[in-house]
C-alpha cells in the first residue's frame, strides 16, 4: 500500500463515496443538500424576509445504506413532505415515488423513512429524495442531486457516488483507507 497523507475531510469522503465492508455487507452513507428544483423558480414568488427564513432552515438528507435497507433521515422545514425517488436511469421523467417511502419533516425538524430494495430487479438504480410543501407535491419542490446504487439480487453491493461527483475504481487501498478514517473518527470521539 503506497503511504499518503489524506485529510480527515478526504477520508470521509472517500468513507461515504466507497463505503466500507462492516462483516459481509457493504454500508455507505451520505449527505446531500436539497435545492430547488429546475424549472420552479418558487423563491421568485415569496418576499425577501421569507427567502432569507428559507435559507436558515435548509433542507439536507442523510442517505446510509446496508444489506437491502436505504435509511433516508430529512432535516429541515417542520411540515414539509418527502419521498424517495427512484430509476433506473437519471433521466427525470422515468422517476417515481419508490412503495411506502413518503413522509414529513416533524416539529423538530426531522423525519426518516427506511426502504427495503429487495424487490428491485436491475443491477444498477439512480435515487433522488424530493421534498414539497404538500403533500401532493405541486408547489415548492427541491430535491437532492441522484446518486447511484449498484444491486446484487435487491441487495446493496457498491455505493458508486453522485451523478457529478462518480467513484473512482475501488481498491483494496481505498478500503484500508475508510477502514482507518473510521477508526480514527471513532477513536478521536471516545477520547474526548
Amino acid at each position: 500500500m503506497k503511504k499518503e497523507i489524506k485529510s480527515r475531510r478526504e477520508a470521509l469522503g472517500l468513507l461515504g463515496k466507497a463505503g466500507i465492508s462492516l462483516g459481509i455487507a457493504p454500508y455507505f452513507f451520505v449527505s446531500l443538500k436539497l435545492s430547488a428544483m429546475s424549472g420552479t423558480d418558487f423563491n421568485a414568488e415569496i418576499s425577501e424576509d421569507q427567502q432569507t427564513m428559507r435559507s436558515a432552515a435548509a433542507e439536507k438528507a442523510v442517505i446510509s445504506g446496508s444489506d437491502s435497507k436505504l435509511t433516508v433521515t430529512i432535516s429541515g422545514k417542520p411540515g414539509r413532505y418527502f419521498f424517495v425517488a427512484v430509476s433506473d436511469n437519471d433521466i427525470r421523467k422515468n422517476y417515481g415515488a419508490f412503495p411506502e417511502s413518503k413522509g414529513i419533516i416533524s416539529s423538530r425538524g426531522s423525519g426518516s423513512v427506511v426502504v427495503d430494495l429487495k424487490k428491485i430487479d436491475v443491477s444498477r438504480i439512480y435515487i433522488k429524495i424530493v421534498t414539497a410543501e404538500t403533500d401532493k407535491f405541486n408547489s415548492e419542490l427541491a430535491e437532492t442531486e441522484a446518486f447511484v446504487i449498484r444491486l446484487n439480487n435487491g441487495v446493496i453491493d457498491t455505493f458508486e457516488g453522485v451523478v457529478s461527483r462518480p467513484v473512482i475504481e475501488k481498491t483494496d487501498d481505498m478500503v484500508t483507507l475508510a477502514t482507518a478514517a473510521t477508526v480514527c473518527s471513532v477513536m478521536k470521539s471516545i477520547n474526548r
